[in-house]
C-alpha cells in the first residue's frame, strides 16, 4: 500500500519536472531571441536620439546667432566700440567659447578681444554671400583646439555689412555623442557622407582612432547578406538610415547610421555583439541555475516520499531547513519563542537577524536571548502589558515598539504572530516583525502638520465653523474659539442642538440672514452680515461673520465661515446714542438753544420750547425761507442764515453763521448758530441739530475793540501806504501822504473807482482779478457778514520807481457804534525782498529740476500734511502709482539726454489733466506720484488712470529705430486701504506690478489685486523678485524677446513662474508671475506628468528635451539658466513639433 503510493507520487513528481524543464527551455529561447532585438531596436533609438540632440542644439546655437545678429544690426556701424563689450556678455552667459564680429575684409574681431583673419575660411565665404551656415570641424585659429563655427550674415537694409559668427569647442558636441548604455562598450561618431570621420566618441577603440575614414574600416569588413560597404555609401548619400552587423578583425558589431541633416553629417552607432550576447548569456545562465534547482528539488521530493514515514531526526532537521528557507524569504524577520516569564527566542530568520545587526551569537551572550532585552528599555513595560492583555484575549498579538540596531539606530518595528502548539504539545509564540521606521516618521510629520493647523484654528481670534449648505446649516468643524464663542461644549453642540448652527440665530434675524447669506453667495461667492445669536446660558450677543461657499470632491456644497463677536462694538453704539442724549441734556443746562430741522420737510423742530423766547412756534415750516421773510432774521444777515441751510441740504457735515434774531420786544441779539447733519445708511443727509449760542456780550465788545485798537494799530505800523474807507458808502476817508502823491486822492472820492483804476494801472495782471475780489466794496461788505474783521492779501504792484514789486495789504473791517456804517482801516507795506528769496527757496525746495513737478519730500509731505488734516476724512482719495514702461531701453539705446527730454515731454503733459489742488510729484527716475483729493467715485480715478496711460503711450525713434514706451499705473484708496503714506504707497506698487504682470500699458487697483488672489494670496516679496528679475539683465532678455519660439522660466524648486518672453505674452492667456507654471499657463492644480524640469539633470550644462502640449504640441527644451544673484533657475523652450521634424 505504501509502495503504491511512493510510485504514484514519483511519477507525479517526474511528469512535473519535466514539464519545468520544457517550460524554463522555451522561454529561454524566446528571452534570447527578444534580448536581442531589444537591443537592435534599443541601438536605432540611441543614434536617433543622438541625431536629434545634435540638430536640435546646432539648430537652436544657429538661432541664437541669429538673434544676436540682429541686435548687433541695430548699430549705426558694425565696427562700433559697444559691440564687442555686448558681445562678451552674451557669450558669459552662452554655451559659445566665443562670439565674434567680422568686417567684408574677412577681419574678426572677437568678444574675448583677439584680432584675426578669416577671409580664407569656407563659412566666412559663405556668410558673407547671406548663407547661414554650420562649418566643418577645424583648428581655431585663435588657440589651435578643435572648434566648429556657426555664421550668419550681419544685415542692414538688406544688405550684408559684415558676419557674426559663435564658435564651439569640440567637446560640447562630443558631450552629446558619449554613450552610456551596453556598460560603455559601445561608441558613437559622426561622419560625412563622404566617410571622412567628423568627431569620434572620446572613448572609441584604436583600430577606429588610426583611422581617418570610416570606409576603410568597411571594405574590408564581412557584412550580413544584402549589406556591403557601397550600400551604406549610397545610403548616406541618398540622406537613408540603416541597421547592420559586420565582422571586422574577429570583433563581430552592431552598426546604425542615421542622418542629422546638418551639411552632410550622419551619426554612426557601434556596439560589440558580445556585449548584447552577455544579457542574453545571462538569461541562459538563469534558466539553466532554475533547471538545475528545479532537478535539486526533484531529488530532495523523491527522498522526502522515502522518508515520509520515518520519524526520525534527519526528517525533523530537513523540516525545519525547509520552514527556515521560507521564513528567511519573507519579508521582515520571523522569529520563534518560549513563553514564560522569559520569551527565550528558539528560532530566528536570516531577515530577523538582519534587521537588528547581530549577529545568532551575540543575541544569545549580549541578550541572553531573551526578547524582551532586545527591545528599547522605554517600551518594556508597556509592551508586556499588551502581550499580557492581548494574549489573554485571543492568542494573537500586534505590537509596535522600538529597538536600538547594532549601528545604534533607533528603529520602530511592527510585531504580529499568534501562540502555537506543537505535536509535543509545547506552546511557542511565533511573529513576523516588520521595520515601520519611516511609517512611523510620516506618521509623526503629519501629526505634527494636524497640530500646526489645528493650533492655528483653535488659536485664531473669533470662531470657524465649517457647514454642510443646507437650511439648518449641520456644523462639519468647529473651533474653540466658536464653541467658546456660543457657551457649548461639542458634547452639548451634538446632543441638545444636534450640530445645527441655524437654531442659534436669534429668531427675529434668522429670516434676513438666510435672505442675504443667499443672495450674496449667489451674486459674488462671499457673504458677509451681521446677526445675533443665543448662548447657551440665554445671553445674546452680536457677531459679524464673513463666509464663502466651496464645492467638496463629491459635489457637496459646504459653507466655510469666520465669526467675530462684536457684542462691545454694538454695546459702543449704544452708549454713543446715550451720550448724544446726555450732551442734549448738558446743553439745556446753559444759554444755549437746541432745536432740530428736517431737511425733507423743511421743518424746523421746536419740540423742547427752546425757541418760545423768539416767537418760534413748535414747528415752523419753510425754513430758512420763512424765518427770513417773517423778519425774525435780521435782513443784514438772511443770506448768511440761508446759506448755512443750503450747505446742510447740500450734504456738508457742519454748518454755522452769526446773525441778529430779533426779540418779542423788537430789539435784536447777536447769536451764532450751528447746524450739524445726521446722515441715513445711505450718506443722504436727512436731519440736522441745531445749537443757538447768545454772543450779543462778545460781539459788542469786538466790536469796540476793533474800533478803538486796530486803527491805532494801523497808524503805528510800518507801512507804505495807509489810508481809511468808509465801506458801506463806498467813499475814501482820508489817506497818508504817499497816497496822495501817486494818485492825488482826495477825500469822498468814489472807492470803488479808485480801486478799479488802480488794478488797471499799477497791480500786476495775474493779480488783478484777486484784487479786485479782495477789495471791491461788495466783498468787503461780503466779509464783514462772515464775521472777517482783517483781510489780509499778498500781490504784486508798481512802486514809486515804476517797478514790479510785491506787497501785503492788511485791512482791518470795523463797524462805526454811532453811524453803523462798515469802515475799513488798511495798509500797505513791502515785503518784495523777503516775498522774492521766498519763492526761490520754496521752488528750490519743493520742484524737481527736470520736469518742474513737485521732488519725491515735497510730494510725499504734502500729501502726509493732507492725510492729517480734517479735510482728508470728509471724502474718498486716490493714490497713484506711474512707471514709464520701457524706459530703460529709451536711456539705454538713446542716451540718458534723450531721455530727460521724454520726462521733461511726458511731464509737460501730465500736470494739465489734473485740478490745481492735486498733487503730482516724480519721485524717481521714471516713477511719478499722483494724488487726487476728493475724487467722489473710483470711477473718476479710472479715468484719470487711463488718460495717463494715453499720456505715455508714445514711440521714438533713432537711427532708424523705434522705440515703444508706456505707462503702467497702480491705484490705492483712502480710506479703504490706508490713512497713512507707507500703507497707500505699499498697496499701490502691489497694484502696479500686479498690472505689469498683466502686460503693462495699463491701470490697476489693489482690490483687484486682492480679489484675483483672496485663495493663492501672492506675496508682495514675490511681485518685487519678479520685478527685480525683469530688470536684472536686459541683454538677455531682449535676446530671448527676440526669440520666434515659446520660453519662459521657472524656479524648479517652487515652479514659481519667474518670466515670460514676448512670444507667451503675446497669447490671449491671463497669465501671473509669481504664481505656479502649471497654474498660470494650462490652469492645473498640479504639476504636469511629463513637465521637463523631471528631467534636467543637477549638473547646471545638462539639458533636456521631451514631447509636451503647453502650447499646442511642442518639443520642450530644459536647460539651467544664471538668471540673477547666481541663483540657476529653468529656461524652458517650446518649439512647435511640426517645425521641429521639418528642421
Amino acid at each position: 500500500m505504501i509502495r503504491a503510493k511512493s510510485l504514484k507520487s514519483i511519477l507525479s513528481i517526474v511528469l512535473i519536472f519535466l514539464f519545468t524543464i520544457i517550460s524554463f527551455s522555451d522561454f529561454a529561447f524566446k528571452t534570447n531571441v527578444q534580448e536581442e532585438e531589444n537591443n537592435k531596436v534599443n541601438l536605432k533609438e540611441i543614434s536617433l536620439q543622438s541625431s536629434n540632440a545634435i540638430k536640435i542644439k546646432l539648430d537652436s546655437s544657429l538661432s541664437f546667432i541669429k538673434s544676436v545678429s540682429n541686435m548687433v544690426s541695430y548699430f549705426d556701424t558694425i565696427d562700433n566700440q559697444e559691440i564687442i563689450p555686448l558681445l562678451s556678455r552674451i557669450a558669459k552667459e552662452s554655451d559659445f567659447q566665443r562670439i565674434s564680429i567680422v568686417s567684408p575684409k574677412g577681419i574678426s574681431h572677437t568678444s574675448d578681444g583677439k584680432t584675426i583673419d578669416i577671409s580664407n575660411y569656407e563659412y566666412f565665404k559663405k556668410a558673407i554671400r547671406g548663407e547661414s551656415n554650420i562649418s566643418e570641424i577645424l583648428k581655431s585659429p585663435v588657440d589651435g583646439k578643435d572648434t566648429f563655427v556657426i555664421a550668419t550674415p550681419v544685415l542692414k537694409n538688406n544688405k550684408v555689412v559684415g558676419i557674426l559668427y559663435g564658435s564651439y569647442y569640440n567637446d560640447k558636441l562630443a558631450e552629446l555623442i558619449d554613450i552610456t548604455s551596453f556598460n560603455s562598450d559601445g561608441y558613437i561618431h559622426i561622419f560625412e557622407s563622404s566617410g571622412r570621420f567628423v568627431l569620434k566618441s572620446s572613448h572609441t577603440n584604436n583600430l577606429i582612432k588610426s583611422s581617418s575614414n570610416i570606409y576603410d574600416i568597411f571594405k574590408n569588413a564581412s557584412f550580413d547578406e544584402g549589406y556591403s560597404y557601397k550600400k551604406i555609401y549610397e545610403d548616406t548619400k541618398n540622406n537613408k538610415s540603416g541597421f547592420t552587423s559586420y565582422e571586422y578583425k574577429g570583433e563581430n558589431r552592431y552598426a546604425t547610421y542615421t542622418p542629422i541633416g546638418v551639411n552632410d553629417w550622419y551619426v554612426l552607432s557601434v556596439i560589440p555583439q558580445y556585449t548584447v550576447r552577455k544579457n542574453i548569456d545571462k538569461i541562459n545562465q538563469l534558466a539553466f541555475s532554475l533547471i538545475f534547482k528545479v532537478f535539486l528539488l526533484f531529488i530532495i521530493l523523491i527522498i522526502y516520499i522515502f522518508y515520509k514515514n520515518n520519524k526520525s531526526q534527519r526528517h525533523i532537521l530537513k523540516t525545519n531547513k525547509e520552514i527556515s528557507s521560507i521564513t528567511n524569504s519573507i519579508p521582515g524577520g520571523v522569529q520563534k519563542c518560549t513563553i514564560g516569564e522569559r520569551y527565550e527566542f528558539n528560532f530566528l530568520s536570516d531577515g530577523f537577524i538582519d534587521l537588528f545587526g547581530y549577529t545568532r551569537e551575540e543575541i544569545e551572550t549580549i541578550f541572553n536571548n531573551d526578547f524582551y532585552n532586545l527591545i528599547h528599555k522605554d517600551d518594556v513595560k508597556r509592551i508586556k502589558e499588551e502581550i499580557s492583555e492581548q494574549l489573554h484575549k485571543n492568542k494573537t498579538i500586534e505590537l509596535e515598539y522600538r529597538v536600538i540596531t547594532k549601528n545604534c539606530d533607533v528603529v520602530w518595528v511592527l510585531n504580529k504572530g499568534e501562540i502555537i502548539t506543537e505535536p509535543d504539545g509545547k506552546e511557542y509564540l511565533c511573529c513576523v516583525t516588520v521595520d515601520i521606521t519611516k511609517t512611523k516618521q510620516l506618521e509623526k510629520e503629519m501629526e505634527q502638520k494636524n497640530l500646526e493647523l489645528e493650533m492655528v484654528s483653535e488659536n485664531i481670534l473669533g470662531g470657524i465653523l465649517i457647514t454642510d449648505f443646507n437650511e439648518d446649516f449641520t456644523i462639519q468643524y468647529t473651533n474653540a474659539g466658536y464653541l467658546s464663542m456660543i457657551g457649548y461644549t461639542r458634547k452639548q453642540l451634538e446632543e441638545e442642538l444636534q450640530y445645527k448652527a441655524c437654531t442659534l440665530v436669534f429668531y427675529d434675524d434668522r429670516k434676513k440672514t438666510l435672505k442675504s447669506i443667499k443672495h450674496q453667495l449667489d451674486k459674488k461667492g462671499i457673504a458677509e452680515y451681521e446677526h445675533r445669536i443665543i448662548r447657551r446660558d440665554g445671553n445674546i450677543i452680536w457677531v459679524s461673520v464673513k463666509g464663502r461657499l466651496i464645492v467638496d470632491s463629491d459635489g457637496s456644497k459646504k459653507g466655510i465661515w469666520i465669526l467675530t463677536d462684536i457684542t462691545d462694538l454694538k454695546n459702543v453704539e449704544q452708549k454713543l446714542k446715550i451720550n448724544e442724549e446726555r450732551v442734549r441734556i448738558a446743553l439745556r443746562q446753559t444759554s444755549n438753544t437746541i432745536f432740530e430741522y428736517d431737511i425733507e420737510t423743511k421743518s424746523l423742530l421746536n419740540t423742547n420750547k427752546e425757541l418760545d423766547k423768539y416767537n418760534i412756534p413748535n414747528i415752523t415750516e419753510n425754513v430758512p425761507y420763512s424765518l427770513v421773510e417773517s423778519g425774525i432774521i435780521h435782513k443784514d444777515f438772511s443770506d448768511d442764515f440761508i446759506n448755512m441751510y443750503e450747505k446742510i441740504m447740500n450734504g456738508a457735515k457742519i454748518a454755522n453763521c452769526i446773525i441778529k434774531i430779533k426779540l418779542p420786544d423788537k430789539s435784536y441779539v447777536w447769536n451764532k448758530v450751528t447746524l450739524t447733519t445726521v446722515f441715513d445708511e445711505d450718506g443722504k443727509p436727512v436731519r440736522a441739530i441745531g445749537i443757538q449760542e447768545d454772543i450779543s456780550e462778545q460781539k459788542e465788545a469786538e466790536i469796540r475793540y476793533n474800533q478803538e485798537g486796530k486803527y491805532h494799530s494801523a497808524i503805528l505800523s510800518e507801512a507804505m501806504i495807509t489810508y481809511e474807507i468808509n465801506v458801506s458808502k463806498d467813499t475814501f476817508i482820508r489817506g497818508n501822504e504817499n497816497w496822495y502823491k501817486e494818485f492825488g486822492i482826495k477825500p469822498d472820492n468814489n472807492y470803488s473807482e479808485m480801486v478799479k483804476n488802480i488794478a488797471k494801472n499799477i497791480i500786476y495782471k495775474d493779480d488783478k482779478d484777486v484784487f479786485l475780489n479782495t477789495f471791491l466794496c461788495k466783498n468787503l461788505l461780503t466779509a464783514h457778514k462772515n464775521n472777517i474783521s482783517e483781510i489780509k492779501l499778498e500781490y504784486r504792484r508798481m512802486n514809486q520807481e515804476n517797478k514790479m514789486i510785491w506787497v501785503i495789504c492788511t485791512m482791518h473791517l470795523i463797524k462805526d457804534s454811532i453811524t453803523n456804517d462798515i469802515k475799513a482801516l488798511a495798509y500797505v507795506k513791502d515785503i518784495d525782498k523777503q516775498k522774492n528769496e521766498e519763492i526761490r527757496l520754496k521752488i528750490k525746495a519743493e520742484r524737481d529740476t527736470l520736469t518742474g513737478l513737485y521732488n519725491k519730500g515735497t510730494t510725499e509731505k504734502l500729501i502726509n500734511d493732507f492725510l492729517g488734516s480734517e479735510e482728508s476724512s470728509l471724502g474718498i482719495h486716490a493714490f497713484l502709482i506711474v512707471d514709464i514702461d520701457n524706459f530703460k531701453s529709451v536711456n539705454d539705446n538713446l542716451g540718458h539726454v534723450f531721455g530727460d527730454k521724454v520726462l521733461f515731454e511726458v511731464s509737460k503733459h501730465l500736470k494739465p489733466i489734473f485740478r490745481k489742488d492735486d498733487i503730482v510729484g516724480r519721485i524717481g527716475g521714471d516713477e511719478f506720484i499722483v494724488f487726487l483729493k476728493n475724487i467722489q467715485s473710483f470711477g473718476n480715478a479710472k479715468k484719470k488712470a487711463e488718460k495717463i496711460c494715453d499720456i505715455f503711450r508714445n514711440s521714438y525713434t533713432e537711427n532708424k529705430k523705434t522705440y515703444k514706451i508706456s505707462g503702467t499705473v497702480g491705484i490705492s484708496f483712502v480710506p479703504e486701504h490706508g490713512t497713512i503714506f507707507e500703507d497707500l504707497y505699499q498697496k499701490a506698487d502691489i497694484a502696479l506690478y500686479y498690472a505689469k504682470s498683466k502686460g503693462k500699458d495699463k491701470y490697476a487697483l489693489y482690490n483687484d489685486y486682492v480679489y484675483q488672489n483672496e485663495v493663492g494670496n501672492i506675496d508682495y516679496k514675490s511681485i518685487e523678485k519678479v520685478n527685480k528679475y525683469e530688470k536684472s539683465k536686459p541683454v538677455l532678455k531682449e535676446v530671448l524677446d527676440s526669440i520666434d519660439n515659446y520660453i519662459y522660466i521657472v524656479n524648479p524648486n517652487t515652479y514659481e513662474l519667474l518670466f515670460i518672453n514676448n512670444k507667451v505674452s503675446s497669447l490671449d492667456l491671463e497669465i501671473k508671475l509669481c504664481e505656479t507654471c502649471y497654474k498660470s499657463l494650462l490652469k492645473s492644480n498640479k504639476p504636469c506628468d511629463n513637465c521637463p524640469l523631471n528631467g534636467l539633470e543637477e549638473n547646471k550644462h545638462s539639458k533636456f528635451n521631451m514631447e509636451t502640449n503647453t502650447f499646442g504640441t511642442n518639443i520642450s527644451i530644459a536647460s539651467w539658466i544664471n538668471w540673477i544673484d547666481g541663483e540657476y533657475n529653468c529656461l524652458i523652450e517650446c518649439i512647435d513639433i511640426s517645425l521641429y521634424k521639418n528642421k
